[in-house]
C-alpha cells in the first residue's frame, strides 16, 4: 500500500482540508480527521501532469483532491488504465524549447490582437455606435475641461465671429451633414491648443489664435480637428481602451477594472492622448480638406512648427497639442508628401449631430 498527503476540497467551500490518501488494490482510500472512505479508481477523473504542479483527482461526489506526489499519481494512473493519458502535455511543458515556442506564440497572438484586432474592432464599433453616445461624452468632457483646465475666452466677440465664419467654411468643404460647433476658451496652463470633442464641438484656445500669423494657419487646425470628428477618433479611442480592459479581464479575470473604466470614460478621454495613427489620419484629412478650400497645405506645416516651439519642442501637458503626435518635423514632411494628392480624394462626410 502506498500512502501520501493531499489537499481535499469538498466542492462547497474554498477552504482545503489536509487528508491522507492511499491505494489499496484498485481502490483509493481517503482518511479524514473524522473518518475515512474509498472510491474505485475506475470512477476517478485525473488531470494531466504539468511540471511540478499538484495533480487533481476529481471524485464522484463532487470533491477534489490535489496531490503533489507524482510517484503516487503514476501508480494511480496505472490502476485507472490511463497511463500516458495527457503525458504529451507534460512532455511539451517539460521541454524548454516547446515552452519558449508556446510563450512566443502567445505573445505574438496577444500583440496581434492589440495592434491590429483592437483598432479594427474599435473602428467598426465606433461607426456602429449611436451618436447619442458621442453627445453624452462630449458634454461631460467639456464640463470636465472647464472645471480643471480651461477658463472663459477673452477674445473679443467680433474676433470670435470672424473665426466661426472661417470654421464654417471648412465644415462646408467637408460636406458636413450637420453643422459643427466652434467654442473658444482661455488655455491657461494648457496654452496654445485645439481639440475636438465627440459631440462635434471643436475647442480652440485664445493662445492658439494669438500664435497664428495667418487665418489659413488657423483653418489648417480647424481641418485637422474636423478630421478627428470625421473618423470618430474620440469614441474609437475610448472603445480601444475598453477593449483592452476587457481582454485583460478575459486573461486575468479582473472584472473590477472593467466597471471602473465604465465609470471613468470622460476622464479617460481627457487625460489620454490620441494615438499616432489617429493624428496621422487627421493630418491627412486636413491636407485634403485644405486643398478643397484652395489653401496652401504649408500653412498647416508652419502652424505645427510654431505650436511645437510654443511647447518647448516637447510633449508637455495633459492636453498638449503635440502629445503622442509624430514629431513636428516628421509631420511636416508627411504633410508635404500627402499634399501631392487630389482634392477630390476627400469623400468623407461628417456624420456627427452637433447641438
Amino acid at each position: 500500500m502506498i500512502t501520501t498527503e493531499a489537499l481535499y476540497f469538498d466542492g462547497r467551500q474554498s477552504q482545503a482540508r489536509r487528508v491522507r490518501v492511499s491505494l489499496n488494490g484498485r481502490d483509493l482510500w481517503i482518511e479524514y480527521a473524522t473518518g475515512e472512505c474509498f472510491w474505485p479508481t475506475s470512477e476517478l477523473r485525473i488531470t494531466p501532469q504539468l511540471g511540478s504542479a499538484p495533480q487533481g483527482i476529481f471524485l464522484p461526489e463532487g470533491g477534489k483532491l490535489e496531490v503533489a506526489n507524482h510517484d503516487f499519481m503514476l501508480q494511480l494512473e496505472a490502476l485507472t488504465d490511463r497511463t500516458g493519458e495527457g503525458r504529451w502535455l507534460h512532455h511539451l511543458e517539460s521541454r524548454y524549447r516547446y515552452v519558449i515556442l508556446a510563450v512566443s506564440l502567445a505573445l505574438g497572438l496577444g500583440w496581434l490582437m492589440i495592434s491590429q484586432g483592437v483598432p479594427l474592432a474599435s473602428r467598426y464599433l465606433a461607426f456602429a455606435t449611436p451618436l447619442q453616445l458621442d453627445l453624452i461624452l462630449g458634454e461631460e468632457v467639456l464640463a470636465l475641461l472647464d472645471k480643471r483646465w480651461l477658463e472663459p475666452s477673452k477674445l473679443p466677440e467680433t474676433e470670435q465671429q470672424h473665426y466661426r465664419q472661417l470654421f464654417q467654411r471648412m465644415v462646408r468643404e467637408a460636406d458636413a451633414a450637420t453643422p459643427l460647433q466652434l467654442q473658444f476658451r482661455a488655455g491657461g496652463t494648457v496654452g496654445a491648443n485645439a481639440f475636438a470633442l465627440p459631440s462635434g464641438i471643436v475647442v480652440v484656445t485664445d493662445e492658439l489664435i494669438e500664435l497664428a500669423q495667418a487665418d489659413a494657419e488657423v483653418m489648417g487646425v480647424f481641418a485637422h480637428e474636423i478630421g478627428h470628428l470625421v473618423y470618430r477618433h474620440g469614441v474609437r479611442h475610448v472603445l480601444q481602451d475598453s477593449l483592452l480592459v476587457l481582454l485583460t479581464t478575459l486573461f486575468v479575470g479582473d472584472a473590477a477594472s472593467s466597471g471602473a473604466l465604465l465609470a471613468a470614460l470622460p476622464v479617460l478621454l481627457v487625460e489620454s492622448h490620441y494615438s499616432r495613427e489617429f493624428e496621422s489620419e487627421a493630418d491627412r484629412y486636413a491636407v485634403l480638406l485644405m486643398q478643397r478650400a484652395g489653401l496652401d497645405r504649408q500653412h498647416l506645416g508652419r502652424m505645427l512648427q510654431r505650436l511645437g516651439e510654443s511647447h518647448g519642442g516637447e510633449e508637455s501637458g495633459a492636453l498638449s497639442y503635440l502629445s503622442t503626435h509624430p514629431m513636428t518635423q516628421e509631420r511636416i514632411e508627411m504633410i508635404a508628401h500627402w499634399g501631392q494628392g487630389k482634392a477630390s480624394d476627400v469623400t468623407h462626410k461628417v456624420a456627427i449631430s452637433a447641438h
